[in-house]
């Protein structure tokens, strides 16, 4: 969890790469996963970026469903606001004639 925390706080300010290989580096240098790490740096590095996109193309996925979700919804109020406008209006109408009689 340390490790993954790591990656995504260097993946703030810089490319998923440089990221993976910061965070791997400092993990090292902290002594988390060191051995490991050290034995297998290559392949955890290339695993994290596949994973990590992996991640990233889901949440992406997510949050574009949500914002599509959303405009529909949006519209479709707004094309209720405008039924009940001239709603409105039309009784205006109906009330206006009514009181001319």
């Amino acid at each position: 969890m340390q490790y993954v925390d790591t990656v995504r706080r260097f993946a703030q300010d810089n490319s998923l790469k440089v990221a993976v290989q910061k965070a791997v580096d400092a993990c090292i240098e902290k002594d988390i996963l060191k051995d490991f790490l050290l034995a297998n740096k290559a392949e955890v590095m290339s695993m994290t970026i596949f994973e990590y996109d992996e991640e990233q193309h889901h949440k992406t996925l997510h949050d574009e469903g949500f914002e599509e979700g959303y405009n529909v919804a949006v519209a479709e109020k707004d094309k209720e606001i405008a039924q009940k406008d001239e709603e409105i209006a039309r009784l205006k109408k109906l009330l206006a004639d009514t009181h001319k009689s």
